[in-house]
């Protein structure tokens, strides 16, 4: 490549690197991205003229620039990217930056079928030495392909009749979850084996949640769908019920009250003392946990449901995957998706309030 090749792609790697700092470190991931944008775009557009550099960013998995490194190659695909991406999820898959390993996940899958002899040549030389890469494991199974299929079978062949080599390191109940992915229903007779193989608890409704989802793809992600409505409705009062005048304990202004909020509600808050509070550092006078906030349903929705998601996602999971890691990893999906739905519900006044703060003073989520 020429030196006037080379400038532009130098220039927009320098721009990718402008919040590698401590000034920047303070930034939160969607003001990053929204600034980071154009810059992500302009290198995905030069292709593998700028290759070199992002590999090279992704030793620094604690800077804003790896990330979004991560993300061009996203976009790039290219095979050239797939021994820097592995080796990426290889050292960070149990590390502090464990989250960035979904971004290489979805790079690997974005390149597709010339990532599937690689990962398979990985995973095959982890388990060989009693190492199990999870985020390895599911960006080859989210590719659908003869060879994946194949390899899948053969190590869970394996595992049935080598069970004692496999003890204490692999996760069969998430390794063969990746069949549903592959959508083969022929593998069912193989996965009910499985679930007669003496089995955890945990394992076997992991491994019946894959059966299940194999066997009734629409059927499986309704129930999910139903589970999350109905849990959605247990905290939220239905519209049709008549609500109770109460005044608002911190200005005493009226205001109204759910009739089940009522049960739980020790206190009342108006929108305005909302804004007023969120205005002066959220909850930083106290929990608002046992306290009823009144948001028009319209505004909450609007201003604040997106905001909302990603701060569960991004803090409340991580908070409790920090606390209760051992226990998650051995949920099977429906009860993960429930306790997760379960930790957002119980959170989610005091994370309004944060987010509804950095949403007016900001203006940078989605």
């Amino acid at each position: 490549m020429k030196e006037n090749d080379e400038s532009p792609v130098r220039e927009l790697i320098s721009q990718l690197q402008q919040f590698d700092n401590p000034k920047g470190s303070r930034l939160e991931y969607e003001s990053v991205k929204e600034k980071l944008a154009p810059v992500v775009a302009q290198l995905i557009q030069k292709g593998e003229a700028g290759l070199s550099q992002l590999h090279e960013l992704l030793l620094y998995e604690e800077s804003w620039s790896c990330t979004f490194a991560l993300e061009a190659l996203k976009g790039i695909k290219s095979e050239k990217s797939i021994p820097h991406l592995i080796k990426f999820i290889k050292k960070n898959e149990d590390g502090d930056y464990f989250e960035s390993c979904d971004e290489a996940v979805w790079a690997l899958q974005a390149i597709g079928k010339p990532a599937v002899e690689p990962l398979i040549a990985e995973l095959k030389n982890g388990f060989a030495n009693d190492n199990f890469f999870g985020y390895l494991v599911e960006a080859l199974t989210d590719i659908k392909d003869d060879n994946v299929y194949s390899f899948l079978v053969e190590i869970t062949e394996d595992y049935l009749k080598n069970t004692e080599k496999y003890e204490d390191w692999f996760e069969i109940h998430a390794f063969t979850y990746g069949f549903a992915e592959q959508g083969k229903k022929e593998a069912l007779p193989l996965l009910r084996r499985v679930l007669a193989a003496g089995l955890s608890k945990e394992e076997k409704l992991e491994v019946e949640s894959t059966i299940e989802a194999l066997e009734d793809p629409e059927g499986y992600e309704k129930s999910i769908q139903e589970m999350a409505r109905e849990f959605k409705e247990s905290y939220a009062p239905e519209a049709t019920k008549e609500a109770i005048k109460v005044n608002c304990n911190f200005c005493g202004n009226g205001m109204e009250c759910p009739p089940e909020m009522m049960k739980t509600a020790k206190k009342h808050m108006c929108h305005e003392c909302f804004h007023k509070r969120a205005e002066e550092g959220g909850d930083k006078d106290g929990s608002l946990e046992e306290v009823h906030v009144d948001i028009p349903t319209n505004e909450l929705i609007s201003e604040t449901a997106s905001d909302m998601t990603d701060s569960l996602i991004n803090e409340v999971f991580l908070d409790i995957w920090t606390d209760k890691k051992d226990e998650l990893k051995e949920l099977s999906k429906k009860e993960l998706a429930y306790e997760m739905f379960g930790a957002g519900a119980y959170n989610a006044i005091s994370q309004m309030l944060q987010m509804q703060f950095k949403h007016e003073q900001k203006q940078k989520k989605k």
